[in-house]
């Protein structure tokens, strides 16, 4: 049949070629080494790895090479398609990736394409599933950028007999949907050792959410001590160090994700210098204690009764009855006049004095915490308007 004499003549072409060809020698000499063409096409990318630092995604190698061993006279069959059976029988460049961590190939799911042409130019092409090594850093973290690297080279042959080159054509990169990150682009470096460069921008607004947020809420929750009355250490004190334990907390838990680092990162910045706010509020707590209590009346510490304090700042002055008569004058007379209840007048210099004393205590500490209701908010605002245009 037709389709037979097809196959059969196809057939003959392989079978004359392959006769005395040998596999294990490269199809050059020193002098003038073989140059392999690289086709990438970056089909899906499945996730970028903080903790460990690697990128897995699914990738299309194409290498074109010439093979003058592998080449035929004929008007009739110009391109032969072969399949991965004929992948043990020819030469392939033996291509690795010198940041390359694991690679699994498809060829039993038609992951393998080749092409052989009547002149000797081979078209090869594995779907291949790759995780390469990602040094990131973290400086500017969640606001970062990662840059990831695919370097190619040989494993076995020296450059004097073997070079691989990055196509001309841009590398097609198909749709990428990461959960952190946005997909920037890529770029070649056609040097000594040819490399793609993948670009990868952050998605911050889980971190927004996770931890700036918070963060200045802890922040703000602080400052709510301020209106309170600088005696009642105890609520005080309560708030603060709940709002300095949580910080704690969510500094821990931002990390968790994230690989062992010995320099701080943006985002523990931005905690650490909430955390400096709020033990600020706690030393001022203390302070605010320290000049209430400096000011009470004949060296006592303010109590909580109400009644009390107001009989701090009234002074009383009390005397007991006097009789007094006066029988000097005139003899005849037996009345008898009686101060029944005496009552010295109060010294109102006195009285003033002590008034005036309590009234200017009772000024002094609240004027602190009115100084730092406009302290505070005011220094955070300036960090944070410093902050984000520095790393935005």
């Amino acid at each position: 049949s037709d389709i037979q004499e097809y196959i059969d003549k196809q057939s003959k072409i392989l079978d004359d070629i392959l006769t005395g060809y040998d596999k294990r020698f490269i199809p050059t000499i020193p002098e003038h080494p073989l140059k392999v063409e690289l086709q990438v096409v970056i089909s899906d990318v499945f996730n970028l790895d903080d903790s460990n630092m690697e990128l897995e995604m699914l990738l299309y190698i194409r290498q074109i090479w010439f093979d003058h061993r592998l080449s035929w006279n004929s008007t009739e069959f110009h391109r032969i398609k072969v399949r991965e059976h004929f992948l043990d029988k020819i030469w392939i460049p033996d291509i690795r990736m010198k940041n390359l961590k694991d690679m699994k190939h498809f060829r039993e799911f038609g992951g393998v394409n080749m092409n052989i042409n009547s002149n000797g130019r081979i078209y090869y092409s594995q779907l291949s599933l790759v995780k390469i090594d990602c040094p990131m850093i973290l400086h500017k973290f969640p606001m970062d950028e990662q840059t990831c690297y695919l370097k190619f080279s040989s494993y076995a042959y020296a450059k004097s007999l073997l070079q691989f080159s990055l196509a001309e054509r841009k590398t097609v990169v198909k749709p990428v949907h990461l959960p952190q990150f946005y997909f920037v682009g890529t770029s070649k470096d056609k040097g000594i050792t040819p490399t793609i460069t993948l670009t990868f921008q952050r998605r911050f607004g889980y971190y927004i959410i996770q931890i700036y947020v918070p963060s200045s809420f802890l922040v703000l929750l602080s400052w709510l001590s301020f209106f309170m009355d600088p005696t009642d250490i105890g609520n005080r004190l309560a708030l603060e160090v709940t709002m300095i334990l949580s910080i704690v907390f969510l500094l821990g838990n931002s990390n968790n994700s994230l690989p062992y680092l010995s320099y701080t990162k943006a985002s523990d910045l931005f905690i650490i210098v909430s955390f400096g706010f709020v033990f600020m509020a706690l030393l001022q707590t203390m302070l605010a204690y320290h000049l209430a209590i400096k000011k009470e009346p004949f060296g006592k510490t303010t109590t909580s009764d109400p009644l009390t304090r107001l009989k701090n700042y009234f002074v009383v002055f009390k005397r007991k009855k006097k009789e007094k008569a006066e029988r000097k004058r005139e003899q005849n007379e037996n009345e008898e006049n009686k101060c029944t209840r005496c009552v010295e007048p109060v010294d109102t210099d006195v009285v003033f004095e002590r008034a005036s004393g309590e009234q200017s205590g009772v000024v002094s500490r609240f004027w602190l915490d009115k100084m730092c209701i406009v302290a505070f908010p005011t220094l955070y605002i300036i960090f944070n308007v410093s902050y984000w245009s520095y790393y935005m």
